[in-house]
């Protein structure tokens, strides 16, 4: 997983104009709308990577002695596996030659590297980017080594507002009631509530009125300009048809909505 984590960052690198990157789960959901949570990102003066020392068997108790001297056991990190992390972290991520081999050559289960290396390279080479906090939210207090997931029946507006509103954290120095910008673990079987309440929960509304055609044809000009660097003539065809026709479906729920809406 830690590979495919460090490719996806080399490529997301290569457009300059990115400064933040988030890694999130497929049971995630957003807990603001798009302009919140941009702002949130690109304003913070650090990244939010989660880095604690986990006394437990299920933290010390998986550092292997191989490792040393190159990481020792006061290095050993723990911590959740999604993040956000900006440009410069990222960087230091990708380009890391001198931790990555030791983690794969010495942790194997039960040492998971998706829960151990980027908390552990973190805290050995740039703690001063890190808040040491995660903005993706999950209740552990079932105990496990999962947290609850949330199905249909959970979903309610008090259930959302208590999780976006009821922490206090530290944000650039100061405090903040926005603490968590994601949440997990989400069942399908939330997907139709989550939508009924976004409109007046998450004020996705706004966003979609004011930025919705712009992100859909923003999308669809990188998406087909990434057509003509496809190398198999064969695939271009599909590509663009595809193209085509998840654009046709973006605009005309775009023209829907803002009809509806009037």
């Amino acid at each position: 997983m830690i590979d495919a984590e460090r490719r996806l960052l080399a490529n997301a690198l290569l457009d300059f104009s990115n400064e933040r990157f988030v890694l999130l789960s497929e049971t995630c959901i957003p807990l603001f709308n798009f302009t919140t949570i941009y702002n949130y990102l690109i304003n913070s003066n650090y990244s939010y990577l989660g880095s604690f020392d986990d006394p437990r068997r299920i933290g010390r108790g998986r550092y292997n002695r191989r490792m040393w001297p190159t990481i020792t056991l006061s290095d050993w990190r723990k911590g959740s596996q999604w993040f956000e992390v900006q440009r410069k972290l990222a960087i230091q991520i990708v380009s890391d030659s001198k931790y990555y081999p030791v983690f794969q050559a010495h942790c194997r289960p039960p040492c998971y590297m998706d829960e151990h290396y980027l908390p552990t390279l973190v805290t050995k080479i740039c703690p001063q980017l890190t808040s040491n906090a995660t903005v993706t939210w999950a209740d552990w207090a079932g105990g496990g080594s999962h947290p609850t997931r949330f199905v249909r029946k959970d979903v309610t507006k008090a259930f959302l507002n208590r999780v976006r509103n009821s922490f206090t954290c530290t944000y650039n120095g100061g405090l903040s009631h926005i603490c968590f910008l994601f949440a997990r673990k989400f069942h399908p079987s939330t997907l139709q509530p989550l939508l009924e309440m976004a409109p007046g929960t998450f004020l996705f509304s706004k966003f979609q009125t004011t930025c919705g055609l712009r992100f859909f044809s923003q999308w669809m000009l990188a998406y087909l300009s990434s057509r003509f660097q496809l190398k198999n003539p064969k695939l271009r065809t599909p590509v663009m048809v595809g193209a085509v026709v998840v654009g046709g479906l973006a605009v005309a729920y775009s023209v829907k909505y803002k009809i509806l809406s009037k």
